[in-house]
């Protein structure tokens, strides 16, 4: 197996080294090509150092920028790398590195089927992009989706159903045995010790991210109720964290406002929180969504695109307008006032995430679609 990434960071990087290193269980050996840096990005050290750890093996190809030099370049670097090892099967995730799969295909005249996984397309893109996007998908053997959402999305953009797969991003199921690290929380967020609630929001802070609506939300909230609110995440957008420095300054709530910048585990801080806040404005799926969820976090969330098949209003989370933080607000006062509605909604979000969003699923699910993929190309 070959996994081509456009970068190796946040909720979707871990998945990719989560995947490969448990594929192994399932008999496919793995490695990672992912860009490694950029001059807007990087892959997380970390996850690098733990596919070292994991005996995967990493090289470095730029399947993040579309400039046509660069992409002829690394489609012509992959096409090297695939005549000196022989793969099964390349998963390219996202766009990009699926179209510089089928042009390095290309070039060899050889047949390798393609998996592509379609995480999500962010808010803003320009419609070429989307067009880019979409032929490269249409080209692949397979297409898997991690929401429903996305699924109709693609079939609207003209791929047959059929060719399309939903295999939603699994949790790891050490998640639920981790208890609430509060002393953790505050430590990081450079908070006092106080039974004061602490809201929590786990996202590298971009304006996708919305974390500025929090910031207002927590402003409307009663000053009695003393609400903390940690932003866990590294400062992916320095600007935009500036801006929201300043917001909660001119609120008047920066005290009450802390970032911890990128952290190595930032699971035992969310497990800490009395409630998870997340406005954001476009997700795939949201998988510090499902973190908060199997950690017993109560949630109010958006309800946006893939998010809406966690984000059950009155089941298994409040859902809000990412635009209004009055509405926010109001949502974090029910939870807050409220701790039999707050245990009700995360006792049944947890169940639906064991039930649904179990990382061994995921796998055995990939697993399959591998084998078939192969069975149909005269491969296995």
């Amino acid at each position: 197996m070959l996994h081509l990434a456009p970068m190796l960071q946040s909720g979707a990087g871990r998945m990719i080294f989560e995947l490969a290193q448990e594929l192994r269980g399932h008999g496919f050996a793995c490695e990672v090509i992912s860009s490694g840096e950029t001059s807007r990005l990087h892959d997380w050290p970390q996850l690098v150092k733990k596919l070292g750890l994991a005996g995967i093996a990493y090289e470095q190809i730029n399947f993040f920028d579309r400039d046509p030099k660069i992409l002829q370049d690394s489609a012509n670097r992959l096409a090297k790398r695939l005549r000196e090892v022989r793969y099964d099967v390349i998963h390219a995730h996202s766009g990009v590195p699926a179209a510089a799969a089928h042009s390095a295909l290309e070039r060899l005249d050889c047949r390798i089927p393609v998996v592509a996984t379609f995480y999500s397309w962010g808010i803003g893109r320009p419609r070429w992009m989307d067009t880019v996007d979409t032929q490269a998908f249409s080209r692949c053997n397979r297409m898997i989706v991690i929401s429903s959402w996305y699924r109709d999305f693609l079939e609207r953009k003209g791929i047959e159903l059929e060719r399309i797969e939903m295999i939603p991003p699994g949790i790891d199921p050490a998640l639920f045995e981790i208890r609430g690290g509060r002393a953790l929380l505050e430590e990081a967020c450079g908070f006092e010790h106080s039974e004061n609630p602490i809201l929590a929001d786990l996202a590298v802070i971009e304006r996708r991210k919305n974390q500025l609506a929090a910031i207002e939300a927590l402003a409307l909230l009663p000053s009695e109720a003393g609400c903390r609110l940690a932003f866990i995440g590294a400062l992916k957008d320095k600007e935009y964290h500036a801006e929201l420095v300043g917001a909660a300054r001119r609120l008047g709530v920066n005290r009450q406002v802390a970032f911890t910048g990128e952290v190595d585990d930032p699971l035992p801080l969310l497990a800490g929180a009395d409630l998870f806040v997340f406005p954001s404005l476009s997700e795939g799926l949201g998988i510090a969504i499902m973190e908060a969820m199997a950690l017993g976090v109560p949630v109010v969330s958006t309800a946006v695109e893939g998010a809406a098949d966690l984000i059950i209003d009155g089941e298994t989370a409040i859902a809000v307008d990412p635009r209004d933080p009055r509405q926010i607000a109001a949502a974090i006062g029910r939870m807050l006032e409220s701790s039999d509605l707050a245990a009700r909604l995360a006792g049944a979000a947890r169940l639906m995430i064991l039930k649904r969003y179990v990382r061994t699923r995921t796998t055995e699910r990939c697993a399959d679609l591998y084998r078939q993929v192969l069975r149909e190309s005269g491969g296995g």
